[in-house]
This record gives structure tokens, sequence and C-alpha cells, in this order.
């Protein structure tokens, strides 16, 4: 079975569950269902480590400088989600793509979805055709840890830097 089908059979069986309404609401419980994607950006001049986590059932949890918030995607989130999955063959572009040599201070991203593994650096000096199948599911991804991050306690984010490219 290929990369594009099992994501779509993956996300097919959490379709019944995914109609939520309003922003990010707390969720109850510390154990998520199956996980659907993770993403992990770690690095930049102050170093960071930020993850994140979203389930098959819609729950999120970001957990960044130490702390951790938990939330239910709101409905728009999860529906671009959905469709940046079925639309990104992480199972094909799954590998690294590093900066070019003597890049700084850059934050490494990484998404897995299943068992396969997309690692960037700097989305804009990735091949073209990669970076266009990618690009969806790491803006939406990035968009949700933004909204996440809002969510954190100011003690979370006191060393907030975020030097993102692409």
């Amino acid at each position: 079975m290929g990369g594009r089908t099992i994501v779509a059979t993956t996300i097919a069986l959490a379709l019944p569950i995914s109609a939520y309404s309003g922003v990010n609401q707390p969720v109850t419980g510390s154990t998520h269902s199956r996980t659907l994607v993770t993403y992990t950006a770690e690095g930049g001049l102050f170093f960071r480590h930020t993850s994140l986590i979203v389930s098959l059932s819609g729950r999120s949890t970001l957990t960044s400088n130490g702390c951790a918030v938990r939330f239910r995607l709101d409905a728009a989130f999860w529906k671009r989600l959905k469709t940046a999955l079925r639309q990104t063959n992480v199972h094909a572009l799954a590998g690294d793509y590093p900066s070019p040599p003597g890049a700084a201070d850059e934050i490494t991203e990484k998404i897995t979805v299943g068992h396969d593994t997309v690692r960037i650096t700097d989305l804009a000096s990735i091949p073209e055709k990669v970076r266009q199948e990618l690009e969806p599911l790491v803006t939406i991804v990035r968009e949700i840890v933004t909204v996440d991050e809002r969510r954190m306690p100011r003690s979370c984010l006191s060393h907030r830097v975020i030097t993102r490219k692409g």
C-alpha cells in the first residue's frame, strides 16, 4: 500500500470524530489516541526545542521551553491539516534536506507521519518539486504551533525566538 493510501485511510478513519467547533479548547486527559503527525523544531540562535503531536482524534499537544499545553484542533485547522496530509506523499519525500553549507543559527524542522520522517532546515533551499509538495503541510503545522504557543503561560515564552525560514 502506498504512502498516500495509508495516510488517506488513516484520515478517513478519523473523519467521523472530526467535527469540532470554536477555537482550540483545552483537552482533558493526558494521553492521545493514536498519533497522526508529529513535528519538532529545534535550533536557532538561543537554541529552542518545540514539539507538536496531533492525534487521530484532533488533539494537539505542544511542548516548548519545558511547558506543555493540550488542545483540540478547531474545525478549520483540522480540515486544513487533513487536506495537507492527503496532498503530501511523506513516504516518497522522507529524508533529510539540510541547509546549504555555511548556514548558521538554523532551525531544523522534522515532520513525521507514520514511519516516515522529513527533516528540513531551510524550506526555501530544498528542490522546487519537494518544496511545493511539503509547503502546505509545513505551513499548517507551523500555524498550529503558533496558535498553541499563544495559549501558553507567559513564563513558558520568556525566551521565545523564532527564526524560521521558508
